[in-house]
């Protein structure tokens, strides 16, 4: 693989040479530096006029990253918190080389660990990512559990970040969607959409039938509606 540093009025570009199809460009993390991965046989020309069409995404990218990090160098993280299953945690950050990851440990600590120091975003895309590892941990489960008795069957489920709904359900393709901050909240809160969007299978509107179906299934149904709504406000 062939390399080389090109600067390209007062950006420094690292350029790599590959076995691709198309150019990629790239700004890495913290540092914002400018990194160009591009098929063998393209022209050092090619590359000057693609950084030179980028040149104010690339600026206005470094600035955001360098705004970013000074911002946690600031904190040091040492004041993040997340929420997970209706309980605050607080969030340790320790520098190591390695792989970034994110884990729960007994002492009611989330450690994170990463080689650099990371951004706002970066954090929240591996606090996001834990969660949705968590969330496909438990959700099999309570489908396992709830399908026969609500005695509907299900094609599909997915997770997604959604701003105005827990839980979806598309009833011809027989699909239900859950919403990722589900993570954040009670177990018994991702019971209940859970059950929620199986019973639409049954009766698309919410209507007395609906409800009557959501009783039989789950009597305390009214109370993980409740916290759902205090946690609508909380968020």
């Amino acid at each position: 693989m062939k390399s080389k540093t090109i600067k390209v009025d007062n950006i420094q570009v690292e350029v790599f040479w590959k076995k691709i199809k198309n150019i990629n460009l790239r700004i890495k993390s913290p540092a914002g530096n400018v990194v160009v991965s591009a098929p063998v046989g393209v022209s050092d020309y090619t590359i000057i006029e693609l950084i030179r069409a980028k040149y104010q995404w690339i600026c206005e990218k470094q600035s955001l990253l360098q705004r970013e990090v000074a911002e946690n160098k600031t904190k040091k993280n040492t004041d993040t918190e997340i929420f997970f299953k209706g309980c605050k945690y607080p969030v340790e950050v320790r520098y190591n080389a390695g792989k970034d990851s994110l884990n729960f440990h007994a002492d009611g600590k989330i450690i994170v660990q990463s080689k650099n120091v990371l951004s706002v975003s970066e954090l929240e895309n591996l606090v996001n990512g834990w969660y949705r590892y968590q969330l496909k941990l438990k959700i099999p489960e309570l489908l396992k559990s709830w399908l026969p008795v609500i005695g509907v069957e299900l094609n599909e489920w997915r997770i997604r970040r959604m701003k105005t709904r827990w839980g979806s359900c598309n009833i011809v393709k027989r699909r239900i969607w859950l919403n990722l901050e589900l993570a954040k909240l009670p177990p018994e809160c991702l019971e209940y959409v859970v059950v929620h969007e199986l019973v639409h299978l049954h009766e698309r509107k919410h209507n007395a039938r609906f409800w009557g179906l959501v009783e039989a299934f789950l009597p305390d149904w009214r109370e993980s509606r409740r916290k759902l709504r205090e946690w609508e406000v909380a968020m």
